[in-house]
């Protein structure tokens, strides 16, 4: 019985933390989704020529794609 209901008390505070975090974690990874994929639109808008936008979103490169070093390098060999 005491078991139990320190099982549920535990359950009671563990779930909705990782609830959180998990959520936090999606929506962090949508967001990044969503930078690139800005930064692909502008630059695929802008390819007859050089606007504000799209030299702002080459600045932001290194930045938004920290984790992909493919894209990092293409774009230093670029």
């Amino acid at each position: 019985m005491a078991c139990t209901n320190i099982i549920n008390i535990v359950a009671l505070i563990v779930v909705p933390i990782v609830a959180v975090l998990i959520g936090q974690h999606l929506q962090n990874r949508a967001q990044k989704r969503t930078d690139k994929m800005e930064i692909f639109k502008t630059l695929m808008i802008a390819r007859t020529g050089w606007t504000v936008e799209s030299v702002r979103a080459l600045n932001v490169i290194d930045i938004i794609f920290v984790n992909d070093k493919k894209v990092r390098n293409a774009w230093r060999d670029l």
